[in-house]
């Protein structure tokens, strides 16, 4: 009888001597994860000079379970052969690549379900590029262009507004000087800027 899980498939495996193999591997993973909490945990809280904004026990919860789960979907895919997904993270890392002439600004990403994101987000000339600071990876580019208008909420708080996209939420230690950057390589019409309970 073939149960929910492929019984025979491990039975298969079992009498072939993978099972075990596999069993091993498994637990070499799983006996790592509490190190990889703890790192984490001192990442994001440990430095009490740290001027980054720390985030919320909800969101490092989240990118906890987000971890386990990559893990446990391909635990052992890094050792393997470069997939096409990992040659598309190498192409990403390699745009996200910094020049002399760029800005970065570490802020806490508000995405559409309220959870907050560290990023850091690179302005160049022309495009405002948002990085997971974690894999150095590009999770989205803006046009400067396409940048309609920017609230400062306080001094920590800012939005940004596209044309043809949703708003940007970012809570950032020095959110006026991330404003004056980003005006000064908008190109011509800036951005409309509006003020509220900030000292710019």
């Amino acid at each position: 009888m073939n149960l929910i899980g492929g019984i025979d498939e491990c039975r298969k495996l079992h009498a072939e001597g993978k099972f075990k193999e596999m069993c091993d591997q498994a637990s070499m993973f799983f006996s790592m994860i509490p190190f990889f909490i703890y790192l984490y945990f001192y990442q994001t809280t440990g430095d009490p000079k740290s001027k980054e904004i720390p985030l919320g026990l909800k969101d490092l919860c989240i990118n906890g379970v987000e971890w386990l789960l990559r893990g446990l979907v391909n635990p052992f895919g890094v050792f393997g052969k470069e997939t096409e997904e990992q040659k598309k993270v190498a192409a990403q890392v390699l745009a996200s690549a910094k020049t002399l002439l760029d800005s970065d600004f570490d802020v806490l990403r508000t995405n559409w379900y309220w959870r907050h994101q560290k990023r850091t987000v690179r302005i160049t000339q022309k495009e405002m590029l948002r990085i997971d600071p974690d894999s150095n990876v590009v999770k989205e580019t803006f046009l400067l262009s396409d940048i309609t208008m920017i609230t400062l909420n306080s001094d920590k708080h800012l939005v940004i507004q596209f044309k043809n996209h949703p708003a940007e939420f970012y809570e950032c230690v020095n959110a006026p000087e991330f404003v004056k950057v980003l005006l000064t390589k908008c190109p011509e019409p800036k951005p409309k800027v509006e003020k509220q309970n900030c000292k710019m």
